[in-house]
């Protein structure tokens, strides 16, 4: 670890690999087609054919974040995975109490419907694009009879609405370029298609649904996924493990530091202070050699003091070990807070997505049970509802039996009623006996009389 002068009384302690170093000192001595999409707040015009989702690069800085993230993918994973759910399903509709039940069937015309729609590869697609960006669009292609002959995705980074001319309110186009917010973006390499018209289905060959929630406020179209707002904390969580892995490299904190007398190297006699300073920087650097632990990742700290004529100043040379104010439970605790923020941003709960948070992981298997249901009763209703929208549409254009409904199949966490109920194995055990096979009034057996 070579100590380097570059001035009177300041030195660069370098350490890493790529000529990283610390520096010590010492001594007291365009178009009116507008959209804002998490742009800052800065609304973007353009002069190009499309609407532009902010500065058109919005969602290429998220799915960067979320690929220098450990959990990122993960949590979005995990909230397209309950809300695909085990796929389509095919039911009838009945009315129990005050609730209405969905019975499942076996509907020979609609299991071949689904199979050459392949609709089962449209669910999971279309809840991945929910997941990330909160809306998703779906290209419809036609025979040339009026039945379907695709049901697809369309991928969100790959489609932006066609501007809008004057005079009309909806977009009756979308131009589909696989380079918005590129280097490689160009005007003439759009792919036009119409909109969808549910009033006329199949009026084009192909046409494409934008599928989303009511529009918020301010943002008439495109949708913004709440979990962009989580930004910040997971540039925070992707901070941690980087500085831990820096640090272990080169040193966390500065660990020693080092104290001179002002005049210890002109005791030595040289008259040439180019030798003196040679013979210093030598000094300094067998004392940093010294307290540097494996392959010098700990960082030194050398300044000079004065010492008066009487001598109350120690003049020998002092070392002093620093201590960290921060320690590994602080990282964690932040890594744990920022997770925890990342998943309440994603609607997920933490456990079903495998992160820690600090406590045990997941809890028992009625915990597990128990949030994953919440999750799918509560926290997927609305991507669920929009994942069935274009099927329910398909389902009418293609004359399927109006009488049996599509739904999405639940996942079930465990088996009913296989298990003993009160057997140690079956995870709703609560009173821990070992077997439903011995009679719950088993007489006790007679006592014997006393001896006595």
């Amino acid at each position: 670890m070579p100590i380097r002068e570059i001035a009177h009384n300041v030195y660069v302690v370098p350490y890493g690999k790529k000529g990283a170093a610390t520096v010590v000192t010492f001594g007291g001595d365009a178009s009116t087609t507008v959209d804002a999409s998490l742009d800052r707040g800065r609304a973007t015009g353009t002069k190009a054919d499309h609407i532009p989702r902010g500065d058109d690069k919005v969602l290429h800085r998220l799915h960067q974040l979320a690929c220098e993230s450990p959990n990122k993918w993960q949590l979005i994973y995990t909230k397209a995975d309950f809300a695909a759910g085990l796929g389509l399903g095919v039911g009838i509709e009945k009315v129990v109490g005050d609730d209405i039940k969905i019975t499942p069937v076996i509907d020979p015309a609609y299991t071949e419907w689904i199979d050459r729609l392949a609709l089962n590869d449209y669910i999971p697609a279309a809840a991945l694009q929910l997941a990330f960006a909160e809306e998703f669009y779906v290209r419809f292609a036609f025979e040339t009879g009026g039945k379907l002959l695709a049901v697809d995705v369309v991928d969100v980074f790959d489609i932006r609405p066609a501007k809008l001319e004057k005079g009309q309110t909806k977009v009756t186009a979308y131009l589909i370029n696989a380079n918005y917010g590129t280097s490689r973006f160009k005007k003439d390499e759009y792919v036009r298609v119409p909109a969808f018209d549910s009033a006329e289905p199949a009026k084009y060959p192909v046409s494409i649904l934008r599928v989303a929630r009511p529009a918020i406020p301010g943002q008439r179209f495109f949708a913004l996924s709440p979990w962009w707002g989580t930004e910040n904390w997971t540039k925070v969580s992707n901070k941690v493990p980087v500085f831990n892995d820096k640090g272990l490299d080169n040193g966390y904190f500065i660990t020693h530091h080092i104290s001179i007398p002002d005049d210890y190297f002109d005791q030595e006699g040289f008259e040439d202070d180019e030798k003196r300073k040679a013979h210093q920087k030598q000094v300094l650097d067998a004392m940093a050699e010294t307290v540097s632990s494996y392959e010098n990742p700990n960082k030194v700290l050398f300044t000079f003091h004065k010492t008066d004529s009487l001598g109350k100043e120690l003049p020998g040379v002092r070392i002093t070990p620093l201590k960290s104010t921060i320690d590994d439970e602080a990282f964690l605790n932040l890594y744990n807070a920022a997770n925890i923020a990342q998943a309440q941003g994603h609607g997920v709960l933490p456990a079903l997505a495998g992160i820690e948070t600090g406590a045990k992981l997941g809890g028992s298997g009625k915990e597990l049970e128990a949030s994953a249901n919440y999750m799918q009763d509560f926290l997927t209703v609305q991507h669920r509802r929009l994942i069935l929208k274009p099927l329910l549409l398909a389902q009418k254009i293609d004359g399927l039996d109006p009488a049996k409904t599509l739904y999405i199949r639940q996942i079930k966490t465990y088996t009913y009623d296989v298990t003993a109920k009160n057997h140690l194995d079956n995870p709703r055990n609560e009173e821990g006996d070992p077997s439903e096979d011995e009679p719950k009034n088993k007489p006790k057996p007679a006592q014997k009389p006393n001896a006595d």
